[in-house]
């Protein structure tokens, strides 16, 4: 398993079967040699600006680029309920938040998703819910959004369940094309089967 993080300083993990490389996106060469020996690429970027953002479609098209030098082409990436198709399931006052507090962050994610889609990459979508420190539970369900009627988009889900959902899909043939919601069970209702 390969970490590849702009401050090996700011990762002090130590695993048996951890590499951390210390580099950015914009080393696309670099980037793509440290995914060489690599099955998949979890994807976490993000931003803490909240105007004008355009961090996604700046710097998802360079992982891309890397990961095909590296002919990797499987990606889970780490998006937000509410972005693009799931704001359509979100209750009013989330929908309220996306429209205004997190606007640019999300119309980024948006934008840089659809141009990844036509890229030859096999990609996941994660959408959690707000994210938290809380411990793993077994109160979160992973669902894709085609499965999904409603979510209480305010909910908050912590990033453990997120991380572990994001490893599950590394193995799970059946999350490939998917977008998948993490979130508390209680914030969901689920389509009715017909």
């Amino acid at each position: 398993m390969v970490a590849y993080v702009r401050e090996q300083a700011r990762l002090p993990l130590q695993q048996a079967n951890l590499t951390v490389i210390e580099g950015t996106l914009q080393q696309t060469s670099h980037l793509a040699k440290a995914l060489q020996r690599c099955t998949a690429v979890l994807c976490c970027l993000g931003t803490h600006q909240l105007r004008k953002v355009q961090f996604m479609q700046e710097h998802l098209p360079l992982l891309a680029q890397a990961m095909q030098l590296a002919s990797v082409n499987r990606l889970i990436l780490l998006s937000a309920f509410g972005v693009g198709q799931s704001y359509a399931k979100a209750n009013g006052l989330a929908k309220l938040a996306y429209r205004t507090l997190v606007k640019s962050v999300y119309q980024d994610k948006a934008l840089s998703e659809q141009a990844l889609a036509k890229t030859d990459l096999t990609t996941t979508l994660i959408l959690p819910t707000v994210l938290n420190l809380a411990p793993l539970s077994d109160q979160v369900m992973v669902k894709p959004l085609t499965q999904v009627a409603s979510v209480n988009g305010l909910a908050k889900v912590g990033r453990t369940n997120v991380a572990k959902a994001m490893l599950d899909c590394v193995t799970d043939k059946q999350s490939i094309g998917q977008q998948l919601v993490v979130a508390p069970a209680e914030a969901v209702r689920y389509r009715a089967c017909t």
